[in-house]
């Protein structure tokens, strides 16, 4: 038996239950539920560290190569492809190759790469400002 694919929805509340701080999730399951203008001003809200659980933060040399990113993703557990939340139209809601996410969001706006829903993520910020990976370890 196939195991049906997470939607879109399905994916981000994950993200947002398991990642986000307690006093900040109801307001992004709220813009979620709105969808449009309003998802996508949660999701620039999200690339920032400060949104998070401080004990799912994993902080990464900035020298890092996308490459690199990749095989420490998939060192943790990461498959050949992931779902992006992002404002980048071709990449958001899909599963893609990993490193063409990567590669696609750290030339743009960034956003969130979920490599195992509710366990792996990788985030960026707008440009490469600031990357960092949440884990939920078990």
């Amino acid at each position: 038996m196939q195991k049906k694919k997470q939607t879109y929805e399905d994916v981000a509340k994950l993200f947002i239950k398991t990642f986000v701080q307690k006093t900040y999730q109801e307001r992004y399951l709220f813009l979620l539920s709105k969808g449009g203008d309003r998802w996508e001003k949660g999701v620039d809200e999200l690339r920032k560290q400060s949104k998070y659980k401080s004990n799912f933060i994993r902080s990464l040399p900035q020298n890092l190569s996308n490459e690199d990113i990749e095989l420490m993703l998939r060192k943790y557990g990461a498959g050949e492809k992931a779902f992006v939340i992002s404002e980048i139209e071709e990449a958001d809601g899909d599963y893609v190759d990993i490193l063409y996410a990567i590669e696609r969001l750290a030339y743009s706006w960034g956003g969130i790469i979920s490599c195992i829903p509710g366990k792996l993520a990788f985030v960026i910020n707008e440009y490469n400002c600031d990357r960092f990976i949440l884990k939920k370890e078990g």
